[in-house]
């Protein structure tokens, strides 16, 4: 961006405070096992992240494994909460399936050790993490790691990328 804008030199600090703080973020990380997560961005019904998003690669980066990732969402809605077939037409082949619907169910059978709940697009409040207490066996529940977080931590992009990646890493960390 700074080279297409013609800035780079007016943000060259912002850039290398940010790749620094990428390559200690990095350097935290290695050698170290994932913390498996669930991130929902919406609830009724649950919806949550696949790979090829934004939120995936910040998880990655910070030490985290996407419980999600490999799950595509289903057309119809049914379908993708398992109650349903999955139908199969030209226009579902063109929709995006980067934001499957999930059961929490679902989610306890993938057993997260961390579930971060932002504050948009949906806006969790206080009283949501009460939707996990039924899942005890799940160790992100087990272990209270339900945090409530600022959506902007994991879904924009932008000069507050080395706090988000900061903040992110220390809530993933072991």
């Amino acid at each position: 961006m700074a080279e297409l804008l013609d800035c780079h030199d007016a943000v060259r600090p912002s850039i290398e405070t940010i790749e620094a703080t990428y390559a200690e973020i990095q350097a935290r990380v290695a050698g170290r096992e994932s913390v498996r997560v669930f991130c929902p961005i919406w609830k009724d019904p649950y919806m949550t992240i696949g790979e090829g998003t934004y939120v995936n690669d910040m998880l990655r980066v910070c030490g985290g494994e996407n419980i999600f990732a490999e799950r595509r969402r289903r057309f119809p809605l049914a379908a993708d909460l398992g109650l349903t077939p999955e139908r199969s037409s030209d226009r579902d082949d063109e929709r995006d399936r980067r934001y499957p619907r999930v059961t929490l169910e679902e989610m306890a059978a993938l057993q997260p050790e961390v579930i971060l709940l932002p504050d948009e697009p949906y806006e969790f409040s206080q009283a949501d993490p009460d939707d996990f207490r039924p899942f005890a066996e799940v160790p992100a529940v087990r272990h209270n790691r339900i945090y409530l977080i600022d959506g902007k931590i994991v879904s924009w992009y932008g000069p507050r990328i080395g706090e988000s990646l900061r903040v992110l890493s220390d809530l993933l960390s072991p």
